[in-house]
């Protein structure tokens, strides 16, 4: 039998966010974790500049606190996909 993977945290988890708005991804990551300590960092953009992809890194302490930022993100005006 094999033990399932555990996470340890707190940790640094990182999201790659992929979106047509990055003014208003900024604008609502400030309001939402302003007091918090994030990185959000460019990746890389579309051939015709459409999409933008960057990295959202910051510091989580539960598997809930993992998934509530997850569906925060996803509601951001703009933001396409998640990983």
């Amino acid at each position: 039998m094999t033990k399932k993977n555990e996470i340890k945290y707190p940790l640094l988890w990182e999201y790659l966010i992929i979106t047509t708005n990055k003014d208003s991804l900024d604008s609502e990551l400030r309001d939402k974790f302003g007091t918090l300590e994030y990185k959000l960092e460019d990746s890389k953009k579309s051939k015709n500049n459409k999409f933008s992809s960057y990295n959202f890194t910051i510091r989580v302490f539960s598997k809930e606190q993992r998934d509530e930022i997850f569906q925060f993100l996803s509601k951001i005006d703009g933001v396409k996909f998640i990983i």
